[in-house]
């Protein structure tokens, strides 16, 4: 599923969601639940033993996800009935390794094969993302970048280079936002940052194209367990409403 189309009926909602946690049955019914409530598109988040840099939320979903025996395969297998009743698009993020023990080229490959339709590695530097990259374009996944605020040249050169949309991974204002479209056409996503209100999460989302949502999304899983999907489906709907409206 091409990424474009999350963007096509406004600013976009993008949740992610810890594949496993706290079970695999409920990742696939909290996503069934994101798709009625209107997001834009889900983030699957394959999980990972050293979770560099990510909150105690995200953390603990991963190490829970683990302990209940998830693996990447384990992963492909829910998209894989995830895409018998969903077709809205669908992006992995995960981590270096991950993709390298699996097998670069047989894991986007799957990735391509399973409607996934871009991949997130938040721990490769922009530098060295080329041996994903070009893989990528082979299979038709595309490479998300990610920003932070820097020099006007090197947002350039990121922009340019960028594939299916860029996420601003650190609070990214007006500015940054209107010198990355000085170089591309792509969409331009804000990360909410640790922001759980609506209102707050939609002032993030009003100079770009959509809202990245993590760590907020997570916690209502991890408030409510098995009985997520309805409050995730009213929560994430109330973002919807907030950042569209703004």
């Amino acid at each position: 599923m091409n990424v474009k189309q999350a963007f096509s009926n406004g600013k976009s909602v993008l949740p992610f969601l810890t594949c496993g946690y706290p079970d695999l049955e409920t990742t696939e019914q909290v996503a069934y639940a994101l798709e009625r409530a209107g997001v834009g598109l889900i983030v699957l988040g394959i999980p990972f033993s050293d979770p560099t840099g990510e909150g105690p939320t995200l953390r603990q979903a991963s190490e829970c996800a683990l302990e209940n025996g998830v693996t990447t395969e384990r992963v492909f297998d829910l998209v894989a009935r995830i895409r018998r009743n969903c077709s809205m698009p669908l992006a992995f993020m995960t981590y270096a390794n991950v993709v390298f023990s699996y097998g670069t080229v047989r894991f986007l490959e799957q990735a391509a094969k399973l409607g996934v339709g871009a991949i997130i590695l938040p721990d490769v530097p922009f530098e060295e993302k080329e041996e994903f990259a070009a893989v990528c374009r082979q299979v038709g996944v595309q490479y998300i970048s990610l920003v932070a605020p820097t020099s006007e040249e090197r947002l350039g050169k990121i922009a340019r280079e960028a594939q299916g949309f860029i996420c601003c991974i650190s609070p990214c204002g007006a500015r940054e936002i209107d010198t990355l479209r000085q170089f591309t056409l792509l969409p331009v996503v804000a990360c909410g940052g640790g922001e759980s209100c609506p209102g707050q999460l939609a002032k993030e989302a009003a100079a770009a194209d959509g809202i990245f949502v993590d760590s907020a999304i997570m916690d209502v899983v991890a408030r409510h367990g098995k009985d997520a999907p309805q409050a995730v489906f009213d929560y994430a709907k109330s973002i919807v409403a907030a950042v569209r409206q703004d």
